[in-house]
């Protein structure tokens, strides 16, 4: 009588996995267009544009991000993936007069923040390459949609009102990085992840062009 043996099923990969990240970012903003945001806010509100201006731009923040990911190959993820950039706070101060068009005499002490937040909701394509059982290196690219809160608050000193001007952009941003992760078990996965994100926020008469550079630590599981 003839035996026959078979192996038995092995269980297949999952293919959907969520994760949660944190760490830092540093951007490259322009100081110029920043300051031109600030002197429309002056003028909105009566003042003449800050003259003999100092300032300092503080752009570094915390970020932390939230993804949902599916797997097409053992190569190749797509995610969906929530990231909130922080805040950039730009301070200056300066003179300025009352009046925009018609300013009055005496240049009066001014003082200026300009703070800049922005998140991103993006979809990218990671392809892996891995380095034995538990290691792998990846890169990164895709498209987000960004959105950024600018808000410029500021006072003249003896100046009938203070300065607060206000908006809300959405735009198209690119996104591309490189990053190493380290397998634990078959549902856990730690990464280390560079991002670069390139934006532009504002309209046809004020731009503000950012770059942001993020480095993440991340904690992933697979269902």
């Amino acid at each position: 009588m003839a035996m026959f043996m078979t192996a038995p099923a092995r269980a297949a990969e999952p293919r959907f996995h969520l994760g949660v990240s944190a760490g830092s970012t540093t951007a490259d903003v322009s100081e110029k267009d920043v300051r031109g945001v600030v002197e429309e806010a002056f003028s909105n509100d009566g003042y003449s544009r800050p003259t003999n201006v100092q300032s300092s731009l503080d752009d570094r923040d915390d970020v932390w991000s939230v993804l949902a990911g599916y797997r097409l190959s053992p190569k190749v993820w797509i995610e969906a993936e929530y990231i909130d950039l922080g805040t950039l706070v730009y301070q200056s101060s300066g003179t300025a007069r009352v009046g925009n068009l018609f300013p009055l005499p005496g240049p009066l002490p001014a003082s200026a923040e300009m703070h800049i937040e922005t998140s991103v909701l993006m979809v990218k394509a990671l392809v892996r390459w891995p380095l034995g059982k538990a290691f792998d290196v990846h890169a990164q690219g895709g498209l987000g949609v960004s959105r950024t809160h600018l808000q410029v608050m500021g006072l003249v000193a003896g100046g009938p009102r203070g300065v607060d001007d206000r908006h809300d952009y959405d735009n198209v941003c690119g996104l591309f990085g490189a990053g190493a992760a380290f397998h634990v078990g078959e549902h856990w996965r730690v990464s280390l992840d560079w991002m670069r994100f390139d934006s532009t926020e504002g309209d046809s008469t004020l731009e503000v062009s950012t770059t942001h550079d993020t480095v993440t630590l991340g904690i992933s599981v697979a269902l």
